[in-house]
């Protein structure tokens, strides 16, 4: 994996280091990130996340943002709502979604969301 940094002099190459870093922050993190695909489906998340829900993160990995979701206006029906935005190329900032852990609580979080788009489809 490799990648670079714009600078106002340039592009940098960005060492492997600096990505493991980087990534450390994300899966390692205070806050709760998780990815998933244009479906819905989770592809990651990091140790927060499974503190706040109650899965293991390989559980998580069988679960689609669906299942985590209250069903309800807040749950559900507003993750459809995201995922269409999400896959038409728009980004979520600050939107509010309900999701319920293992033993059934509310939980309410944030989404701060942008799409990755390769070959002109949102992928995640």
């Amino acid at each position: 994996m490799a990648g670079a940094e714009k600078t106002a002099s340039g592009t940098n190459p960005i060492g492997e280091s600096d990505i493991k870093r980087s990534e450390s922050l994300f899966m390692d993190g205070v806050i709760g990130c998780f990815s998933f695909g244009p479906d819905g489906r989770i592809l990651w998340s990091n140790s927060r996340v499974s503190e706040l829900l109650g899965y293991s993160r390989s559980e998580l990995k069988q679960k689609s943002l669906f299942d985590l979701c209250c069903d309800c206006e807040e749950g559900k029906r507003r993750a459809e709502h995201f995922l269409a935005r999400l896959n038409s190329g728009e980004k979520i900032q600050d939107e509010r979604l309900l999701l319920l852990d293992t033993e059934g609580s509310l939980i309410w979080i944030s989404l701060n969301v942008v799409p990755r788009v390769e070959a002109g489809q949102a992928s995640e």
